[in-house]
């Protein structure tokens, strides 16, 4: 069985705050949003709840992060939570992505058989509200939105049978604070 650790990045410099910096920059690539970076705080804190996440999942086969800075920045929180843990970037856990393009990538990643012969959890960190549809899809089958992610926050989804839409189990939702408790 594969499990599903899908993970919000954590607190990250608020948008205008990060654009103001650059007002003088003539160069798109710095100020992209693609670009902002988690703040101290989103840091301190995601290092407490990782190590919440270590306590309750153990460590992942594999990790999968968006390209944007806040969410690579926090799968290497993650990493260094859990000592190395294999990390890969996936284009179609940036914003705005299709999800069939995700499942599709998935589905096709190299070791995929071999997860599907054992049971492993597969380490997803993304953005909302991106994050919630494909929550929502694997365990709605295209229902009604119903979660959210707070920044940090996670939740666990098995998935017993294909990776398709509403295949999956919704074990648990956590808000960060309370994994930081474990």
């Amino acid at each position: 069985m594969i499990s599903l650790l899908v993970v919000r990045h954590a607190l990250a410099m608020d948008r205008a705050e990060f654009q103001n910096q650059f007002a003088d920059v003539n160069d798109d690539a710095a100020v992209s949003d693609d670009s902002r970076p988690l703040t101290e705080e989103g840091i301190r804190k995601m290092r407490k709840t990782a190590r919440g996440y270590k306590k309750i999942v153990g460590r992942p086969e594999l990790l999968i992060t968006s390209p944007l800075k806040r969410a690579a920045q926090t799968a290497e929180i993650l990493t260094e939570v859990w000592h190395g843990i294999e990390s890969e970037t996936c284009p179609h856990l940036a914003p705005g992505s299709e999800l069939s393009d995700f499942f599709d990538w998935l589905r096709n990643h190299s070791r995929w058989s071999e997860f599907e012969a054992k049971d492993v959890v597969i380490t997803l960190v993304g953005h909302e509200p991106d994050l919630s549809r494909l929550i929502n899809e694997l365990i709605a089958d295209r229902g009604e939105q119903k979660l959210q992610l707070r920044k940090g926050g996670a939740c666990l989804i098995e998935i017993s049978s294909d990776l398709e839409p509403g295949h999956g189990e919704l074990v648990w939702f956590l808000p960060p604070r309370l994994v930081r408790k474990f």
